[in-house]
């Protein structure tokens, strides 16, 4: 429970900050300050304001204090009562379907997380299976009067375009179930390596209109022929980029830009490796995260305010920087990482379902299977609790940002992902949490407006409408 006087103290380069972990408003502080010796050694920790400021004595120290009193009287840092939980309830009905019919892929990336089960894999997911799936999910949704979109994604396990004949029999199945039964339905292609696309495979994009390539950005022979093969497409397509990254990329600015000259949308983000992969991230490398990600935003503040507004919309949602830019902006609460095993699940080549797709093979977090369970009684038993209930995370300054421990990547740790907070992923968080804040004051200083108008495009709500200097907010309030 944080206590009355308790904020969350950080420093990015040469400013510090104050966080309401609750509320999710943060502030930077002037440098007449007095920080007391214990804040300033730390990069961010949780403390009081008794001990943020160094000493009292003095009329200005004093101002502050009864300005903290003041705004305490207006419940600031203070747990409120929590807001409703984000589906918490370990009955609900499963209303999102990833369908993994095989492991056949036709390239072999370093970091892929199915690597480990195609040496011993060779079963698929027939088509009848899949149907029946279908069939099952919709079912339980009328039956229990649910009436919001189901929806079903293909091939993460897998390379979609060897067997799309199979996807285009699927698609139109559901199309058929969506008309008799009268129930919205939505059925998404994976991400694809673009290395031997179909004529079907292109038919359907270019009506679909959105793709999503999954690039090795190492592997050059490869991108050529993804950069060629993007040729098929149509004009109008939006076609995204995803590139893992790991602890050995460099000059993440670069790659945006080298992507977006073929590419509308790309996304950085950092990948899911277990300590023997070939560029593990290890407590040593994330300092190395930390400085890319300060030249990036470094290169970004530098840009004209067109050139940055065309940037930041370049960015796609699977961009671990943007997401971090969206939740400072919005102040969304997260109680938990994603909806995996809650109200979606994973279900592979043998039907046995699973939080996700990352998670597949691992028998600790087998949840049933299409033979034995009806998917509204499917085990929960693998969930991870909201944010609030983790030990750890409770005690965390940005944890409704994070929303929780990827179990995926517990696992690709070493952990268990049910119980203990792996230390990586944590400070990996932090710093993106603490350069996207940075980021964002910077931003609002030079370029006022920017970021409100980014968000309105994206029909989001801007929620930092207040003076992000500490002493005009409270002087508001006195």
């Amino acid at each position: 429970m944080t206590k009355s006087d308790e904020v969350f103290f950080f420093k990015f380069r040469d400013t510090d900050f104050l966080l309401d972990s609750f509320s999710q408003m943060f502030w930077f502080l002037e440098k007449n300050y007095t920080i007391s010796e214990d804040s300033s050694e730390n990069i961010s920790s949780i403390i009081s304001f008794e001990n943020l400021i160094k000493e009292y004595n003095n009329i200005y120290h004093q101002g502050i204090k009864n300005r903290i009193r003041y705004l305490q009287k207006f419940n600031f840092f203070v747990k409120k009562k929590q807001e409703p939980h984000l589906n918490n309830n370990k009955s609900a009905l499963i209303d999102c379907i990833v369908i993994n019919p095989s492991t056949t892929c036709n390239s072999d990336c370093w970091y892929c997380y199915v690597n480990h089960l195609r040496k011993n894999n060779s079963r698929e997911l027939s088509t009848d299976q899949i149907k029946g799936l279908i069939e099952k999910v919709v079912e339980a949704n009328i039956k229990l009067g649910c009436d919001k979109q189901i929806c079903f994604s293909y091939g993460y396990t897998s390379e979609i375009t060897l067997n799309f004949d199979q996807f285009l029999e699927v698609n139109t199945f559901i199309e058929n179930i969506q008309k008799e039964k009268n129930i919205q339905i939505s059925f998404f292609p994976s991400s694809t390596n673009l290395l031997q696309p179909t004529a079907d495979f292109i038919d359907f994009m270019n009506s679909y209109g959105y793709l999503t390539v999954s690039l090795d950005y190492e592997n050059l022979i490869k991108n050529k022929k993804v950069v060629k093969n993007l040729e098929l497409l149509d004009d109008s397509v939006v076609k995204h980029c995803y590139i893992p990254i790991n602890s050995e990329t460099k000059d993440y600015y670069s790659i945006y830009v080298e992507c977006l000259k073929h590419f509308d949308l790309s996304s950085l983000r950092p990948v899911r490796i277990p300590k023997d992969a070939k560029y593990p991230w290890t407590q040593d490398n994330l300092n190395l995260v930390e400085k890319e990600l300060s030249k990036l935003i470094l290169t970004l503040l530098e840009l004209a305010e067109k050139n940055l507004l065309e940037f930041l919309e370049s960015l796609g949602s699977s961009d671990y920087f943007g997401r971090y830019l969206e939740k400072i902006l919005t102040r969304e609460k997260h109680l938990t990482r994603c909806p995996a095993g809650r109200t979606a699940v994973a279900i592979d080549w043998n039907g046995n379902y699973y939080p996700c797709s990352g998670l597949i093979g691992i028998e600790d977090f087998k949840l049933g299977s299409i033979q034995e369970s009806n998917l509204e009684n499917i085990s929960r038993k693998s969930v991870q609790e909201n944010v609030d209930k983790i030990e750890t995370c409770s005690k965390c300054g940005i944890k409704y940002y994070c929303g929780g421990p990827c179990l995926d990547w517990q696992v690709k740790e070493g952990g268990n992902a049910l119980k203990d907070v792996n230390s990586i992923e944590c400070k990996m968080n932090h710093i993106y949490f603490r350069v996207t804040a940075y980021f964002v004051y910077k931003t609002i200083e030079n370029y006022p407006g920017l970021l409100k108008k980014f968000l309105e495009k994206k029909k989001k709500r801007f929620r930092l409408n207040y003076a992000l200097n500490w002493e005009n907010f409270v002087s508001f309030f006195t």
